[in-house]
């Protein structure tokens, strides 16, 4: 999680300015849930560390959820009209095996939309032969296609772990919302989130220099790499010298979110017209 304080911002929680006592709950269990979550990281680090030694002797080295200690992996990117075939004939695949494996991933993927820029990877076998074992096609960040050649042709989808990493930014808007967040090495889709947020309140065409922001949201990261934004649960965005605030609140299992007098920021409307 990372943290960044401002003593000059003027942010988040107001237990006195509160009206509705649900809101004033929400905030003291959201208080505390931080305390929690903060004492179970330290006891999380301690039993890590004493259960890694346990654990060592017993770990797979697995990429993409295959055990490749007895394999070499081959890493690439799908170049300009290339396809399964030409890839997998140049790491003398037999044709008849690419044709069998193109029928068999039919209702799973069609090898005809491999695309340029996708990164693939192929397993081999560490023996003077050093055939392919496994290919390894990345559709997406996340999603991912298997096609063994091991013990007979399959294949099979999968998906990389999403982390939901805690994350604060703030920040004084200068020439726009998304080359501030940018500048902060934030995924620039924070400002369609916030823009959707405070739809009922700001207007994001008009942002002006000077207008300032702090959110605490969630990061989705992939191999350590940003992917998106998850939930916003709470947000301060200052605009004409008036902040705004918001804070994600469940109510009758949906999620909302409210000012911080426990109003509904799609009820305020009428209260702050767009400017």
């Amino acid at each position: 999680m990372v943290l960044n304080h401002s003593k000059s911002s003027l942010f988040f929680i107001s237990f006195a300015g509160c009206k509705a006592i649900k809101m004033k709950t929400f905030y003291l269990g959201f208080f505390f849930l931080l305390v929690i979550l903060s004492s179970c990281r330290n006891d999380a680090n301690q039993s890590k560390q004493q259960e890694t030694h346990q654990i060592d002797e017993i770990v797979e080295n697995l990429f993409f959820g295959i055990n490749v200690d007895s394999l070499d992996i081959e890493s690439a990117t799908v170049k300009r009209n290339e396809n399964l075939s030409d890839i997998l004939g140049r790491h003398n695949v037999e044709y008849v095996d690419i044709l069998a494996l193109a029928e068999k991933s039919k209702e799973l993927f069609d090898v005809r939309k491999i695309r340029r820029g996708n990164d693939y990877h192929l397993l081999k076998s560490t023996d003077s032969i050093h055939s392919v074992a496994y290919m390894i096609y990345e559709k997406s960040r996340v999603d991912f296609v298997v096609f063994q050649f091991k013990d007979g042709i399959l294949v099979w989808e999968g998906k990389k772990e999403v982390k939901r990493v805690l994350d604060t930014v703030s920040g004084v808007v200068e020439h726009s919302l998304w080359l501030a967040l940018n500048e902060k090495n934030i995924n620039p889709q924070l400002a369609l989130e916030l823009s959707d947020i405070y739809s009922w309140t700001i207007d994001f065409f008009g942002i002006q220099k000077g207008d300032a922001f702090k959110v605490f949201f969630e990061q989705l990261m992939v191999d350590d790499d940003t992917i998106g934004i998850g939930r916003i649960y709470a947000a301060n965005f200052k605009h004409y010298n008036v902040n705004y605030q918001a804070y994600y609140f469940v109510q009758d299992s949906t999620g909302e979110y409210f000012d911080e007098e426990g109003n509904s920021l799609r009820k305020t409307f009428l209260k702050a017209p767009l400017r």
